[in-house]
Parts: structure tokens; sequence; C-alpha cells
């Protein structure tokens, strides 16, 4: 069955933002589902994220940027913890995808 825009349910019997959740992967927006996703329909937010009410994306760990496509920095291939395991990436959407160190001389890394 094919919901009217702004109704949803197995009836259509749901109306209101609720509906939201119902629009194809790829775009938000109540009632419309107009809004596309930043990294495009195909790929909502790079892969590295969600995409949430409003267009906008919620990035995993470990990925910054709108469209969280901004990796953090990683160790080497033996050690791939985030910033080398002596600090914490500043992730997320407005984060700037630079390692904030540890606020101790661990390991010789300094931070403050």
């Amino acid at each position: 069955l094919a919901c009217s825009a702004g109704s949803c349910g197995t009836a259509c019997e749901t109306t209101g933002p609720a509906c939201a959740a119902s629009c194809p992967v790829g775009f938000q927006g109540y009632p419309t589902c107009d809004l596309e996703c930043p990294g495009g329909a195909s790929t909502p937010c790079t892969g590295h994220g969600e995409c949430v009410e409003g267009a906008l994306c919620r990035c995993t760990s470990g990925w910054s940027g709108p469209r969280c496509d901004q990796p953090c920095p990683r160790g080497t291939a033996t050690d791939a913890a985030l910033c080398h395991g002596h600090g914490t990436c500043d992730d997320g959407v407005q984060g700037s995808g630079q390692c904030l160190c540890t606020a101790n001389a661990s390991h010789g890394h300094w931070g403050g």
C-alpha cells in the first residue's frame, strides 16, 4: 500500500514526524522526503555515518566532516588504533578530524 505524503504505517494510519523514518534510504524531510542526505542517496553519509532528521549526518567514531568522509588518523598496520592509541579523535560532523593527544607523557606523547 503506497501512503500519501505525510502518512505511513501498514494501513497509512500514522501521520506526523514519526513518518520521517519511512523515507527511502538517503532521504529525509517530513512529510515529503525531499531532502537528500550528504553523500547522495546511494551512499548516505559516505557509508560512515547515519543520516538523521534534517538530512544531516551523524558520523560513526573515527570519521568527521559534514559527509563523514574525513578519516581520523590511525596508527600503522600493526597498531591500527585511532591516534596511535595516545589520544582521541575530534570526530563527528563538526569535528576537525585531528588527534587530541592525552595530557600526559605516556609513551613520549604530550597533549594539553
